[in-house]
């Protein structure tokens, strides 16, 4: 006996032909972003005045807070209407990003991994 569609019933759709190339894309791109200052602390430094070593903290508070996602935010896929929490954490990531980029100093810099809900 097999596990199949019953007779008359149609069996699921798969996925299109470039969605998993897609989200993989989408996914690396995401992880990258943990990284994406490391390259450029000392700039950091030199822009708000700070030693470099005190710019080190910002990879660590990105990683930090992206794992804090993976804990806490992916989850809530499996509860809630996933439109609507994407919608909120790409709106709240937006903003924690505008805030960011308003940073005059490097603590409130340092602050937006923890702003940001995504």
């Amino acid at each position: 006996m097999t596990a199949g569609p019953a007779a008359g019933a149609e069996a699921p759709a798969g996925l299109a032909r470039g969605t998993v190339p897609l989200v993989a894309l989408c996914a690396g791109v995401t992880v990258a972003n943990i990284y994406l200052a490391h390259p450029i602390l000392t700039l950091l430094a030199e822009a708000f005045g700070v030693p470099e070593s005190a710019t080190g903290f910002i990879v660590t508070v990105a990683q930090v807070g992206y794992a804090f996602g993976l804990f806490f935010l992916v989850p809530l896929g499996d509860v809630l209407r996933r439109r609507r929490l994407v919608a909120v954490l790409v709106s709240g990531t937006g903003a924690a990003l505008l805030l960011a980029s308003a940073a005059q100093v490097l603590p409130m810099l340092v602050a937006r991994p923890w702003c940001s809900v995504s």
